[in-house]
Order: structure tokens, then C-alpha cells, then sequence
């Protein structure tokens, strides 16, 4: 379970395919925060669903003031929890620095690779990039993220994959030399998500499913596969699933009923949200847990959409259907717009390992998908070694 911890909602800039912008967080800096309501919901959340950290996201975390950030990551350090922020990195300042190194947070950039690919990100007021502050912008996160290694406190990278930086060859070679430039500088986890357009501006930038599986292959063929010790997604959800290791996944593969995500979000006036990505939607409040149960079951779309939709897709008990914040027709019921891609890349790798270890029996060749998902729900764990489900106690194998 990931518990996010949002301060605000503004954001000081506005890129071009930014989700949140449905909602009017461009360019608008209004800190409107109560952090006494804020920190009584993290506690409260945290004795209902115990977590192992917060990650400060938004908008941008880092626009809250710095004796009000401090105080926040030390509350959260006090029940027990490790700190992480997520921000563009982009005003992140000395003060920042010492502040993080205090409390060992670690520090998440958002960046689509070097400054010259890294063009969707920064001021798009109305979709019309602001040329010359976007250039300033470009170098300044390049220059705190390689900081942020410096000084062990880069966490991750998170990259959008788009036309602007995957459309090709030579912008695919650029993009994973950059990876291994921050490997070197020390940093082994990132992300490497799909663009979905939400802005008319940001749509001919969107790869097509053919040209987003090209290119993750191409990644993977090219660069990924010959450094194991690299952690990004989706390579490694996409093998953990496989394996039936599936709390090592993104929660895009852990199954997600929307109004009540693996994500737990704290917004800020002490508000309990789903997910950031459902906001959008307009769900706002989560729902409330069933009586004497700590979850909502999610696996009740993973079992229609195995039943429905996507009936003749044998993977659909591993990617259960994707995000339902990029839902096709904006349906939160109906497949993430992303699933063909993933059930290829799970074809994929499918292949690739059955190659190394033809013995393994994976998750994918098990006999009855439903059961799959009902086991996986209840704790089991698909073990490829022995083709049984390993349960907790009282559980059945």
C-alpha cells in the first residue's frame, strides 16, 4: 500500500500532458493547507492500514514552506515511516538539500530524459511552450538531479514515454544514455509510464500501442536487459507478475476498484482521497472500509473484465484490466486504453523466460484465471517452481 501525502494541489507549471490539469492546477500557486488536519489524517490512515512510507506528492510538495515541510516530515518520521518526495525538482534549493539529508527523504525528479528531449515538461500555458523559460527550466532540473545523486538523495527518476522522446531510434538511444548517465552517477530506479493525452495540444505526441510496444522492446533489447542490477518499470513488474510476485508490482497490476485504490492519498485539509490519478474523474473522497474489514474487494473488476471484455485475453488476470483512471471512454469499469500493450509485453517476456527456464511453470499458464485472482486476493502467492499457490495460514494451496 502506498500512502501519498499531497500538500497542495497547485503546481508553478503547466506541462503539456499533465493529467491534474483537468482540474485547473496550471500555473496557479495557492498554498491553502491545514497541516494540524493533514497530519491527524496520515496518523489516523496509518493506524487503520499500517504503511512503511509517505511520498510527498502534488502539485508540487515543494512549494509548501520549508519550516512547514520540516514539520510534516518530521511527524511522519515519528510514527515510524520513511519519506520520500516527488517534484519536479525544478525549485529545489539548498535549504531543500540540508532539510532532506536531516531526515534521509529521498528525492524523486520528473523528467522525460536530457533537456533536449525533455520537452513536454515545463510552461505550456494553453498549449503555447514559453521557448526560452522552458530552455532555463530544462537545464535547472538536469543540473538538481545530478545534485540529488551527489548527494545520495536521488530516489528515482519518473519518465512519460512520448514522441518527443521515443519516437525514434535516435531519440531512443538519447534516452536510455541518459538512464545509464544517472546508473553511473548512482541512481538504479525509474519509471518509464505511457503518455495518455489529456490536452488537444498533447495528442500528436502520443505513441500508439504498436509504437509504445516497439519502443519498450527496443529498450529493453538495447540497453535494459545487460544491467540487471537496474530496477525500472515496467520491466520489473512486468517479470514480477510472471513469477506470481505480484506486491513486488505497480499497483497497475495489483488490481484497483477506483473508489478504493491501493493508494491511499491526504490532501490538503486533512481530506482521505483514492488515488491521485482518480481525481481527475472527480473522485475525490474515498470510500468508506466495509464494516470490520480494513479493504474494499478489488478484485471484483479484475473478475468482470476477465469475464467480458477481456475474456480472450490470457493475461487479464495479470495486468487485471491496468489503471481505470486511463480507462477506455473514460470509464472507469472498462480496460485501461494501456492493456494490449501490457498483455504483449507480458507475451513478451513470457517468452523470454520460458527460453532461460523452460521448468518454470508462470503465473500466466495457470489453469484457471478467476481462481488466480480469487487466491491472490485472499494472501496466496503462485509459486512458478512448484505450479501450487503458497497461502498464509488457513489459506488453501
Amino acid at each position: 500500500m502506498t500512502l501519498l501525502v499531497m500538500p497542495t494541489y497547485s503546481c508553478h507549471l503547466a506541462c503539456a500532458y499533465c493529467f491534474e490539469s483537468t482540474i485547473g492546477w496550471r500555473m496557479k500557486v495557492k498554498l491553502d493547507y491545514d497541516l494540524d488536519r493533514m497530519m491527524e489524517a496520515i496518523a489516523r490512515i496509518n493506524r487503520l492500514q499500517p504503511h512503511q512510507e509517505a511520498v510527498l506528492h502534488g502539485g508540487e510538495p515543494l512549494l509548501m514552506p520549508l519550516r512547514d515541510l520540516e514539520r510534516l516530515i518530521a511527524f511522519i518520521r515519528n510514527l515510524g515511516l520513511s519519506v520520500s518526495v516527488q517534484s519536479s525538482c525544478s525549485i529545489l534549493s539548498e535549504e531543500h538539500i540540508k532539510l532532506f539529508k536531516r531526515y534521509n527523504v529521498r528525492v524523486g525528479c520528473s523528467a522525460d530524459g536530457p533537456p533536449e528531449l525533455n520537452v513536454l515538461r515545463g510552461f505550456w500555458p494553453r498549449g503555447k511552450p514559453l521557448e526560452e523559460l522552458n530552455r532555463r527550466y530544462r537545464e535547472k532540473v538536469q543540473r538538481n538531479i545530478e545534485i540529488l545523486a551527489e548527494e545520495k538523495l536521488l530516489g528515482g527518476v519518473l519518465t512519460i514515454v512520448h514522441r518527443a522522446n521515443a519516437g525514434d531510434v535516435e531519440k531512443l538511444r538519447k534516452l536510455v544514455g541518459w538512464i545509464n548517465k544517472l546508473y553511473e552517477l548512482g541512481s538504479r530506479y525509474g519509471r518509464l509510464n505511457p503518455m495518455y493525452a489529456v490536452t488537444p495540444w498533447s495528442k500528436p505526441y502520443e505513441l500508439s500501442v504498436d509504437e509504445l510496444y516497439r519502443a519498450y522492446v527496443w529498450m529493453w533489447e538495447n540497453f535494459f536487459q545487460d544491467r540487471p542490477e537496474l530496477d525500472w518499470s515496467p520491466y520489473h513488474d512486468l517479470v514480477a507478475v510472471l513469477l506470481g510476485q505480484e506486491r513486488r508490482a505497480l499497483c497497475w497490476f495489483n488490481g484497483c476498484g477506483f473508489y478504493d485504490a491501493p493508494v491511499w492519498t491526504v490532501g490538503p485539509k486533512g481530506e482521505v482521497l483514492s488515488c491521485d490519478r482518480t481525481l481527475g474523474a472527480g473522485m475525490w473522497l474515498r470510500a468508506r472500509p466495509l464494516p470490520k474489514t480494513q479493504l474494499l474487494d478489488r478484485k471484483i473488476r479484475a473478475i468482470a473484465l476477465c469475464q467480458t471484455e477481456l475474456a480472450g485475453d490470457r493475461f487479464c488476470h495479470l495486468h487485471k484490466g491496468g489503471c481505470p483512471a486511463e480507462a477506455l471512454g473514460g470509464d472507469w469499469r472498462r480496460p485501461s486504453r494501456f492493456w494490449r500493450l501490457w498483455s504483449r509485453l507480458l507475451e513478451y517476456f513470457e517468452r523470454r523466460l520460458k527460453a532461460l527456464a523452460p521448468w518454470l511453470k508462470l503465473a500466466s499458464e495457470v489453469p484457471d484465471r478467476l481462481e488466480y485472482i480469487e487466491m491472490v486476493s485472499r494472501g496466496c502467492v503462485w509459486n512458478p517452481f512448484t505450479g501450487r499457490y503458497d497461502c498464509p495460514k488457513g489459506g488453501r494451496g
